[in-house]
């Protein structure tokens, strides 16, 4: 193949990455830009099954039960619970069973207040994002119950952003506390259980 025949090549693949490649990066940036709180908008759900970008507009949401007992996507809640920072992706399924309702508001990242000058307290579940809610460093991570006892055990992760790829995860059931290392702009995914928010589990990361 001459050098005429080369270029002549070289360019046609270039068109071609271009035109072929160009739509399916714009709809990629595209999608992941309108995951954010600032796109998020409030409303309030009741039982039924939502589609994310025809029911809900795609964004990153704080769940809070208005009314009622409701069962969000095999997770019971009660009323006043709330499920922070969920990022909901276009064509995604939301189901809410039970007698009551949900509403959803763009995600605020509230800091965390440090309680007694030794210990950050979550009293949600959900995504907490590292350097904006809780300092970056190292912890010693662990859990409390007020009353009545529950079978189930927290569950928490460490991720590089909402719901991506798993770095640490901790199940407390052979340790009652793990020292852990939190990065700035790393997620810490709580979850009192995995089938239940309950009320008088309190998880609590003491600065080291």
């Amino acid at each position: 193949m001459n050098k005429f025949k080369v270029t002549i090549f070289i360019l046609l693949a270039v068109i071609f990455v271009v035109f072929i490649g160009l739509p399916y990066a714009t709809n990629f940036i595209g999608k992941n830009e309108s995951v954010s709180p600032d796109n998020a908008e409030k409303q309030t759900l009741q039982k039924g099954e939502y589609i994310v970008g025809e029911d809900i507009k795609p964004g990153v949401y704080d769940f809070k039960v208005l009314k009622g007992d409701i069962t969000y996507n095999s997770v019971q809640l009660s009323l006043g619970d709330k499920v922070l920072a969920q990022k909901l992706t276009e064509q995604e399924h939301i189901v809410v069973e039970g007698r009551g309702s949900v509403e959803l508001s763009p995600a605020k990242f509230d800091p965390l207040t440090l309680k007694n000058d030794d210990q950050y307290i979550i009293d949600h579940s959900g995504n907490y994002k590292i350097g904006t809610q809780i300092p970056e460093g190292e912890y010693t991570l662990s859990y409390t119950v007020k009353g009545e006892k529950q079978n189930e055990k927290p569950f928490i992760q460490v991720l590089p952003e909402i719901r991506g790829d798993v770095l640490e995860s901790f199940q407390f059931e052979k340790k009652e506390n793990y020292n852990i290392t939190l990065k700035s702009n790393y997620i810490l995914e709580v979850h009192k259980s995995l089938f239940e928010e309950y009320d008088n589990v309190l998880i609590k990361l003491s600065p080291q």
